[in-house]
């Protein structure tokens, strides 16, 4: 069975390149790049000319570039940052579709009484309005966070006003582009924000790698001591071999082709017309597809796919396991019923034509094998004694407190 892997922006398999450039780095370049000696020099070297190769990539300086472990503790590092060279009682304003290693480390904040956090909510094409972060801004306003394209859907956010907005009142614009790097432009010093953070393995790279770029004017101050790596900025020894496969993907890395993601969505809306996408056309990435399937749901819909070799996903890699429905959907004032049958479709370098017609072939195949199994069980409930009930005419009101099934 041929498989087909729909799932690039949850990660993106290791390009064979990117594996050949980590294992030349790792026979010369194996030393601790902190070490004085011959072999820290190497690996030193080695480092410094990824962070040269990738800042000109980006168009940055180099030295504004601090490489971690991944997008989860680049956005941490950002956010913490900012805040700590804030001072006391600091405002943030924050999209409510942001990454949960945004959301997450802002609420436990938030929590602790650290900062106060307004929250602001997206259209139901995905987008955040530039005008409601505008509106949410107050003078303890010390720091916006705005996804660059947002991870489930694809939506891709109006930085450029938010970045006007902020710049006019001194306030710092944390941007997370981990989804967007490698599919449509990511210029950190042109979108205006200060703090820009990426990741490796969406884009055919390892995992284990990240950035964080921090514009050289802004207020920050490191949250963390324990070594001078990375100008102090980001203690522990660097992972030469991740980053150097980080440049060759990043180098490697061209946008996926929008004409083969609306091929997937025509060959799934001619087997599914009632197929529902989620996020505005227009503003979307190229690789992206967030669709509802009604009368499905989404946890069932994935599982017979993954049975017939189609690998997708229901959301963020980084909250799936919690079985919960998606925030970014409900921050999209999405009905329950659309946002428990939503399934995420992301393509990449691996992808063909020929991948995205199967793929709309077994979609539409097992959206209808589960509704047909689905319809006799809806039709033994209407047999019922509560059928009954309703044909006799009878009518028990609930009494409050109530409660309807098990928990």
């Amino acid at each position: 069975m041929d498989r087909i892997y729909l799932d690039h922006n949850a990660t993106s398999p290791l390009r064979p390149q990117v594996l050949a450039a980590m294992a030349d780095v790792s026979g010369e370049g194996f030393g601790n790049p902190s070490s004085l000696h011959w072999a820290g020099r190497a690996a030193r070297s080695a480092l410094e000319e990824c962070r040269e190769r990738i800042a000109s990539s980006l168009r940055v300086q180099a030295r504004e570039l601090v490489f971690t472990s991944g997008g989860t503790e680049a956005n941490r590092l950002a956010i913490l940052g900012a805040l700590a060279a804030a001072g006391s009682g600091p405002h943030v304003v924050a999209s409510a579709i942001e990454h949960p290693s945004v959301i997450d480390l802002l609420r436990q904040l938030e929590a602790s009484g650290a900062v106060d956090v307004t929250w602001v909510a997206a259209s139901a094409g995905g987008v955040v309005d530039p005008e409601s972060i505008a509106a949410a801004v107050v003078p303890r306003t010390r720091l916006v966070c705005l996804q660059h394209a947002n991870n489930e859907t694809g939506a891709i956010q109006a930085v450029g006003p938010v970045a006007s907005l902020c710049r006019t009142r001194g306030i710092l614009l944390h941007c997370d582009a981990v989804q967007s790097l490698g599919k449509i432009p990511v210029l950190p010093a042109e979108m205006g924000a200060d703090l820009v953070t990426a990741s490796s393995h969406k884009i055919g790279g390892p995992r284990g790698v990240g950035v964080l770029w921090i514009r050289s004017s802004s207020r920050f101050e490191t949250p963390h001591r324990g070594g001078p790596q990375e100008r102090g900025l980001r203690p522990g020894t660097e992972n030469l071999p991740g980053v150097a496969g980080f440049t060759k993907a990043l180098a490697l890395a061209t946008p996926v082709d929008r004409a083969l993601r609306d091929r997937l969505w025509s060959g799934i809306r001619a087997r599914v017309p009632e197929a529902e996408l989620n996020g505005d056309p227009a503003h979307l990435l190229p690789n992206t597809l967030n669709v509802s399937f009604p009368g499905v749901m989404a946890e069932m819909l994935l599982i017979s796919l993954d049975l017939e070799g189609v690998a997708a996903s229901s959301g963020s890699a980084c909250s799936s396991g919690a079985r919960q429905p998606s925030h970014v959907l409900r921050a999209m004032g999405l009905d329950e019923d659309r946002i428990r049958s939503a399934v995420r479709f992301s393509l990449g370098w691996t992808n063909a034509t020929e991948d995205v017609d199967r793929a709309a072939e077994v979609i539409g195949r097992a959206v209808e094998d589960l509704r047909q199994a689905a319809a006799p069980s809806r039709e033994a409930v209407l047999r019922g004694p509560a059928a009954s009930l309703r044909t006799a005419g009878e009518t028990r009101p609930i009494a409050p407190g109530t409660r309807l099934g098990s928990a």
